[in-house]
Order: structure tokens, then sequence, then C-alpha cells
């Protein structure tokens, strides 16, 4: 399964010259639990609470001076949307992320977030599971038919004779 099949493509935007005030107000005005940073219409960054609670709240600035564009990470780490859900999981246990912004011609197009990941996981377990079942089950129906076509077989030679 391919990542942009189950990104979260309801993103909000936030320009990223804005105070973290600013942010903060649109966080509780829309109940998002990130936001995306642009400038100048491109994709500058993710933002988060945790973002703002580390960056800015722990190391005692000020939300209404501080620019959302001072506490976004440098490294960016982001996925093609045609990136495969096992890859884009590996990438974000690696690099401890909850959320990864998806890409489509260097265009933001969505986020997938952990849960998102692991929910499609446990939903691949169990298609697997269904199918190894199905499968088996295939196997003993066709070895019955092969068994019972022998038979027929064997039945019609015997009356040719």
């Amino acid at each position: 399964m391919l990542i942009e099949e189950i990104i979260d493509s309801n993103i909000l935007i936030v320009d990223c010259n804005k105070t973290v005030y600013e942010a903060c107000q649109l966080f509780k005005k829309k109940e998002v639990d990130y936001l995306i940073a642009v400038d100048k219409d491109v994709f500058a960054g993710l933002i988060t609470e945790r973002d703002i609670i580390e960056r800015v709240i722990l190391q005692d600035k000020s939300p209404k001076k501080t620019k959302i564009f001072e506490i976004l990470q440098h490294n960016l780490i982001t996925v093609d949307a045609s990136t495969s859900c096992e890859k884009a999981k590996q990438i974000m246990e690696k690099n401890n992320l909850r959320f990864l912004p998806v890409l489509l011609n260097n265009k933001i197009i969505g986020v997938v977030n952990k849960r998102d990941l692991i929910d499609t996981s446990d939903i691949y377990s169990k298609t697997l599971k269904e199918l190894e079942k199905y499968y088996k089950e295939s196997k003993k129906n066709l070895r019955k038919i092969k068994n019972n076509w022998e038979k027929l077989t064997c039945e019609l030679n015997k009356y040719k004779k």
C-alpha cells in the first residue's frame, strides 16, 4: 500500500512569518494536531503543540513575539506520495516522528501520522491471515477436486474397456 492512500489531505496551512501565538489560536480554533508552515506558498515545515512547548514555553520565549519560522526544524523529513507504508513507518520510527509530511511533485499533499500506520499494519495483518486461511482451504478443496477427478476418470476408463 502506498502512503498516498492513507494520508490526511485535510491540511491546515499557516504562514511561517506569523507568530507562535497566532499558531496557538489556530490550534485551539481548528482542534488540530499539527499545522503546515509555508513561506510564500512553499512548504517550510510542520509545527505541533509539542514544538511550541519545547521551543517557546520551556525556553522562556514570548509566543506573541516569536515567529513560527524561528521554531521550525531545519532538517525536514518528508516522503514522496509513492512511498510504501512500510517504508514510511521505518522512517518515522528511525527519526522518532509522530507526523510525516507527504509530497507530490515537491508540493505538500498531506500528512501521515503514526497512528494511521499502526492501523494500516493491523489491517494488513488481519488481511494476510484471512488470505492464508483462504489459501489453505482452497488447497484442500483442490485436492478433493483432483481426487474426485481421478476417481471419475478411473470409472470412465473401466467402461471404455
